[in-house]
């Protein structure tokens, strides 16, 4: 069998079974393992540092991170969200409010502003995702966004240049031993849990 079809049968396996378990979760577990988490990046270095937050609305039992907005803009850093504007294409959005969202793409809260925000070297870009491996690579819902977001980016804007950083957030139970990769999947800085840090 072909190694890439062997690699998205894993990753759809995987999807499928974490999505099950993840749907499985209590309201207080996702509140409590989503403050936790939020604390968790406020504590990290790359937070502290950067000057730019790129997040994003959760889908279900996601890991919830909409109380960013007001530490970010308490801390005068700016944040911004994901609109979906194509089948294949995203932009993110600069948020001032935690108000300032509607349903969108998947019945997803996206913002309603116009300002779009673009990432520098001082950024930071928070990815959700359904699993993820100690070497820091991720398996998300499959749709593709990030991984053609970053990658575009990556290679129009800052080819010479400090990319901005990538964190995974992600319960700890989402761990597993090794992920298989596409050559077009974009490897994380680092992922963080509501136990630990992985760098």
């Amino acid at each position: 069998m072909n190694k890439d079809i062997k690699t998205f049968e894993f990753k759809q396996n995987l999807r499928s079974e974490n999505l099950e378990l993840r749907n499985q979760m209590t309201t207080e577990d996702v509140k409590s393992c989503s403050n936790r988490i939020v604390e968790n990046i406020m504590n990290s270095q790359l937070f502290i540092q950067c000057d730019q937050v790129f997040c994003y609305s959760p889908l279900g039992n996601e890991i919830d991170l909409k109380s960013l907005i007001g530490h970010c803009h308490s801390l005068n850093k700016k944040i911004a969200f994901p609109k979906v504007i194509s089948k294949d294409e995203m932009v993110f959005i600069e948020v001032g409010d935690a108000d300032e969202f509607e349903q969108g793409t998947f019945k997803v809260m996206e913002p309603t502003g116009k300002k779009e925000m673009t990432p520098s070297s001082e950024s930071l870009i928070l990815l959700p995702g359904l699993a993820f491996d100690s070497d820091r690579n991720r398996i998300g819902f499959g749709a593709g966004y990030y991984d053609k977001y970053l990658n575009q980016f990556m290679s129009s804007n800052i080819e010479h240049a400090k990319k901005p950083s990538l964190v995974g957030t992600f319960y700890e139970w989402q761990r597993v031993a090794t992920i298989k990769t596409f050559t077009t999947d974009v490897k994380l800085d680092c992922i963080i849990t509501e136990l630990k840090i992985y760098k």
